[in-house]
């Protein structure tokens, strides 16, 4: 807690709106039927998305998710940090792509979300999206 304090104000409000943004999209999840909650996501898209966006914000969004999963009281899931990390990119008027996909690992399946912004890895990316085969990705419509 008290490295939150250190951090700037801008940080420590981009941390506390994710925050808020996990406790929704939280609830969404539980409580509204996907078919109704993928409107909110955004279009439906291929996923590929090339733009650069200078700045590093959606790396310190990320960062933020991240932060602010660490710190609630609740279990967040990777679904729930996406769709929060999409709505914080969309506030932004960012291109932020939420990516849905599976992996057969062995008997089971198991599923996984992440959120790109262009060729930046904002939550859930990385070199583990390389073993998911993507479903259908969601593109923010600035």
């Amino acid at each position: 807690m008290a490295a939150f304090w250190r951090l700037g104000w801008r940080d420590r409000l981009l941390i506390a709106e994710a925050v808020v943004l996990l406790a929704v999209a939280r609830a969404a999840v539980r409580w509204v039927p996907f078919r109704r909650l993928a409107p909110h996501l955004g279009s439906a898209t291929d996923g590929a998305s090339e733009a650069r966006v200078n700045g590093g914000r959606p790396v310190r969004i990320g960062g933020a998710v991240r932060a602010a999963s660490n710190a609630v009281p609740w279990r967040t899931a990777c679904l729930t940090e996406a769709i929060a990390a999409q709505w914080m990119l969309r506030r932004r008027r960012l291109p932020g792509v939420l990516h849905l996909g599976v992996h057969k690992d062995g008997p089971t399946m198991t599923a996984h979300a992440w959120t790109s912004c262009g060729t930046d890895d904002v939550i859930g990316g990385g070199g583990t999206v390389d073993d998911f085969t993507p479903l259908v990705a969601f593109g923010a419509d600035p």
